[in-house]
């Protein structure tokens, strides 16, 4: 299956580049909006994109604004927020105008999954599946994880940022080098005890609690990156939500690891995701 590489307009112009990958053998008017990890670009998330059309959706994924074929990360001055009220903001407005009378359901991997605190409940939202989504906030961490976070949040962050001019990424993440406001404004956040929600920030992100639909979350016990300490932390400020969690140990699979990408792997299209695909079917 080949995606259609489509090109839309954010509200304030920006130019930001989806995949979208339709839906086969069926009429069904079922749609799937992938929201990117921080840094991490759409085509990563195509082998399980091109596996939910092959079951029925109709999938799409979304470069945020200087990420991957969304332009270069030194022209981007807006900050992390923009990602979610413009740029999922725009994601959405297409796939309704397309599909306006589908039902729509948001997979978030990471940051992809609080950023919908950023913008209201889509009109068409069914359910929401989150994988590995937590809170940034250090102090959301086990010891001694959360000293290192701060070291990051508060210092290692935005010396790197003024050095390079972006926030390059290390080769054990699949992310891409963040613009400089982005990297900052994530680090700003990850160093207020309300996270995102903070009410010293503007814009703060004020929608968490407006969604009220089911939700699935995957979270894994060799994820290093966001610990399930996180993920509860995460998941609580989500009231409104009915969610079902699953804390899965790689070895209840036969796996050696998972971590905080391994679910995306193609490797796991017989382990992992027919579990994702007989709940979705459920709503």
């Amino acid at each position: 299956m080949k995606a259609e590489e489509l090109f839309i307009s954010a509200k304030d112009g920006f130019t930001l580049s989806l995949s979208y990958f339709p839906a086969e053998n069926t009429d069904k008017k079922q749609v799937i909006a992938i929201h990117s990890a921080v840094g991490v670009r759409k085509s990563f998330y195509s082998p399980l994109a091109k596996f939910l059309a092959g079951n029925g959706y109709h999938v799409f994924t979304l470069d945020y604004r200087g990420i991957g074929d969304s332009g270069n990360p030194y022209q981007v001055e807006e900050g992390m927020h923009v990602w979610g009220s413009l740029d999922l903001a725009a994601l959405h407005e297409f796939i309704f105008q397309k599909f306006p009378n589908s039902k729509l359901h948001i997979l978030g991997h990471s940051g992809g999954g609080w950023l919908t605190g950023f913008l209201p409940p889509p009109q068409n939202l069914s359910s929401m599946v989150f994988l590995c989504v937590g809170n940034g906030y250090y102090n959301s961490f086990p010891f001694p994880q959360n000293i290192k976070i701060y070291v990051s949040w508060k210092f290692l962050i935005p010396y790197t940022v003024k050095k390079h001019g972006v926030l390059p990424t290390g080769k054990s993440y699949y992310g891409l080098p963040l613009p400089k406001n982005v990297a900052l404004g994530w680090a700003e956040y990850g160093l207020k005890k309300d996270f995102i929600e903070d009410f010293s920030l503007n814009p703060r992100a004020k929608y968490l609690e407006n969604y009220k639909v089911s939700a699935l979350s995957y979270s894994f016990s060799d994820d290093s990156v966001l610990p399930e300490s996180t993920v509860k932390s995460m998941l609580a400020k989500f009231a409104g939500l009915k969610i079902t969690e699953k804390h899965i140990r790689p070895e209840e699979i036969e796996e050696k690891e998972i971590g905080h990408f391994g679910f995306l792997r193609p490797g796991h299209k017989k382990k992992l995701w027919p579990d994702l695909l007989e709940w979705l079917e459920k709503q």
